[in-house]
């Protein structure tokens, strides 16, 4: 990808080019590559080893301060400056040795991985999601006197952990998302020196590198359970190499830089025959860490601290897809040892360079942000619904395909070919005979994408969408997304029913109805039959508070081709009575209702049930062959069994009664007559000429309260025959029973104690 032959000719003139740029100044012969911002992270006091990573939008930086506790800070990819830093975790010891570090997966999931202390660990993790919240940090492996511990994770939930344990490297993985980890495994009989360095890149791939005592550079793959290392460097004795990073470039190519000790920053990339092609990038003496990372598009950032010129400052240089370089520029930091950068594309390609500032006794961790402008760069940044937080969907293809309209931004290049996929990103082993999810089809902008069939459009969650773009060979590095809500759904129950029955809400008004209620004379009852009704009228009642775009309007007939105006509803509910369709000609006899509903996203749902309008009492025959008999509880004497024998009741009503309506009296009366009686209806959940109502209370609706009632008080029980609608029988049965003992029930709670 980059070619030795370029650094023969212009090596000198970058030189000079290096020694004349303070901060955020640009080299007039590399206009592209050029400081943006400089911040000293906040709270970032006595860290060492700062670890640095961006993708998928967003960068950030972590490290352990103050010998006490592991810090993030996230921020956007194109903001300058970070915020306040976040608490990961403790991290006792040594700075030196309790390093956190960073791993952002293509998916833009970042995990954090550090030692709790630096003698006695363990490693410990944390995630931060896309949405932004932070998992509980948690142990993963115990491990004994350990040092520099770095993390790679895919978005597949493979996650390995390397750190310096003893003299070798060391790791540990997790194919759970970090629920469950091997033991820790020695990478190889290697002999370690400082630090090992990993790297996440295209396909779920996890590299490694680090360097060994005796001065040689290694390198490794992750093959599901291990790494299968090679050596980067042979260099033998007569050069020392030292403290490696490693990254992948999104075509899979493994870049590994580092120092040669007595000068020099050398990057080798792997050939497809496995063979390591190094360059020579400066010939500075390089201290700490020579940091390397690939962005997207595959372009290169370098970056590393020197001691060229009398001070330690930090150089940055910049390489394209397409080989041309630029820089070094030089950015005057007096910084120390740790230097490590991170390279993202989002308009351009972003360097994120996080350091070690070192004044007097005052160690901080200072942030540069840089942009240049790569070659052989592709991308595009999906914005579904111009950014809407939830759609129906359109039907913009044919017959009832859902889909919704996605546009991009930030294109760089000139995509030619797209493929997306709903929940997860596109790839190369999917088929690409479909446009739903993983195929390549012709660019647009907009473009139109089905909302695949795993799509939940009920559970008012955000659904995430994977685009990458293409143009020829060069394929977009890993693939962006965005998120939004799809309803296409009206989530509401909906009742229309007898508005006399007794489970029903609130009613916002009376207009219509002044009182539903058991009322002192023989109108009707409060109960019945949710499908009949002795009214011209009708209870509608909606909820739709689990609705995801919240409901709009209804409107309601007595077919769907006849819908009247529509009804605004507020707060996702309605509850009230209404007149039955057609009032003016209305009979008895079935009475359809149809009630379209429709959300604020105009989703609807048609909802359809018949009422049978009601006006005809029944008639309980032979009254005077029907006998009553009641049982009194003798645990709870007030509650009773109401016996009835020989019931035949002659109604339109099927089975002839629906349950029956009661009144209990101290005192003998005309229960036809007298209006202070106050009844109650009852559901009979057995038809027949033998039903039973179980545990009636003579207490019920009695005109004076029951702690008053004196033993050997005779109660006097009045019952009448209902139909669905309410209507009750003119026929009355009535019977007596004398109480020697008034009890009430109890009710045991449990014992509590303290």
């Amino acid at each position: 990808m980059l070619f030795r032959a370029f650094f023969i000719g212009v090596f000198s003139a970058m030189i000079v080019l290096a020694g004349v740029l303070p901060l955020n100044t640009v080299a007039q012969t590399a206009i592209n590559l050029r400081a943006l911002s400089r911040q000293t992270l906040p709270s970032s006091t006595d860290v060492k080893h700062p670890d640095v990573g961006a993708g998928n939008g967003i960068s950030s930086i972590s490290g352990s301060a103050n010998s006490l506790e592991s810090h993030m800070w996230v921020k956007t990819d194109t903001a300058t400056e970070f915020p306040a830093a976040v608490r990961l975790g403790d991290a006792v010891g040594d700075p030196r040795l309790t390093n956190t570090a960073l791993s952002v997966a293509p998916n833009g999931v970042i995990t954090y991985a550090w030692l709790r202390s630096s003698k006695s660990g363990p490693i410990m993790m944390s995630q931060r999601a896309l949405n932004g919240s932070l998992s509980t940090p948690k142990a993963t492996v115990s491990v004994g006197t350990s040092l520099y511990v770095d993390v790679a994770a895919n978005s597949t939930g493979t996650i390995v952990l390397a750190w310096n344990e003893d003299k070798f490297y060391r790791y540990s993985y997790s194919t759970n998302n970090g629920a469950s980890w091997s033991s820790p495994i020695a990478i190889s009989n290697i002999t370690s020196y400082n630090a090992p360095s990993l790297s996440v890149g295209p396909g779920g791939q996890i590299a490694i590198a680090f360097g060994d005592s005796d001065g040689d550079i290694h390198s490794g793959l992750w093959n599901g359970s291990g790494f299968t290392i090679e050596s980067v460097t042979t260099g033998g004795r007569s050069s020392y190499e030292a403290e490696p990073t490693v990254t992948i470039g999104p075509t899979g190519v493994v870049f590994v830089a580092w120092r040669r000790v007595g000068g020099g920053y050398y990057y080798a990339s792997r050939t497809s025959s496995g063979s390591w092609a190094s360059h020579l990038l400066s010939n500075m003496e390089v201290i700490g860490t020579a940091a390397i990372d690939s962005d997207e598009a595959g372009n290169l950032a370098f970056a590393w601290a020197s001691a060229d010129g009398g001070s330690r400052d930090v150089y940055v240089a910049y390489a394209t897809a397409s080989g041309d370089f630029e820089g070094p520029i030089r950015l005057v930091q007096n910084s120390i040892f740790a230097t490590q950068v991170a390279a993202s594309i989002n308009g351009q390609t972003l360097i994120h360079v996080a350091l070690e500032s070192f004044s007097g006794s005052n160690l901080r961790t200072e942030y540069v942000q840089l942009a240049a402008k790569g070659s052989g760069s592709i991308s595009a940044t999906p914005v579904i619904e111009t950014a809407a937080p939830l759609t129906k969907g359109d039907d913009r293809i044919v017959g009832n395909t859902q889909n919704v309209s996605v546009s991009f931004t930030d294109v760089v290049g000139a995509p030619t070919q797209i493929r997306w996929r709903w929940g997860a990103a596109p790839t190369n082993t999917q088929s690409d005979s479909s446009n739903l999810s993983e195929g390549w089809v012709d660019f647009t902008n907009p473009i139109n994408v089905q909302i695949a069939s795993s799509v939940n459009t009920q559970d008012c969650l955000p659904e995430v969408l994977y685009t990458q773009v293409r143009s020829g060979t060069v394929e977009e590095a890993g693939a962006k997304s965005a998120s939004i809500i799809v309803d296409n759904y009206v989530s509401s129950s909906i009742r229309a029913v007898n508005p006399n029955i007794g489970n029903k809400s609130s009613i916002f008004t009376g207009s219509l109805n002044s009182e539903l209620a058991d009322l002192p004379s023989d109108s009707g009852a409060s109960d019945g039959d949710p499908n009949y009704t002795r009214e011209k009228l009708f209870y509608l009642e909606i909820n739709g508070s689990t609705d995801c775009s919240g409901l709009s309007t209804f409107q309601y007939d007595a077919s769907a081709s006849s819908l009247g105006s529509p009804f605004g509803i507020a707060d996702n509910s309605f509850n009230n009575t209404l007149a039955l369709p057609n009032t003016n000609t209305i009979t008895e006899g079935p009475s359809p209702v149809v009630v379209r509903l429709m959300d604020e996203l105009t989703n609807v749902i048609t909802y359809t049930n018949v009422i049978t309008y009601d006006i005809t009492k029944p008639v309980l025959q032979n009254p005077i062959s029907v006998t009553m008999t009641i049982k009194s509880n003798p645990l709870a004497t007030i509650l009773t069994e109401l016996q009835f024998s020989n019931v035949q009741v002659t109604d339109n009503y099927p089975g002839g009664y629906w349950g029956v309506w009661v009144a209990n009296s101290l005192t003998s009366t005309n229960p036809l007559t007298d209006t202070t009686l106050l009844w109650s209806p009852a559901k009979l959940n057995q038809a027949g000429s033998s039903p039973v109502l179980k545990d009636w209370s003579l207490a019920a609706r009695l005109s004076k309260p029951v702690t008053s009632l004196q033993p050997n008080t005779t109660f006097y029980v009045y019952v009448r025959f209902l139909d669905g609608a309410g209507n009750p029988t003119d026929q009355v049965i009535s019977q007596t029973i004398t109480l020697d003992t008034i009890t009430l029930p109890r009710v045991s709670l449990p014992l509590v104690r303290r």
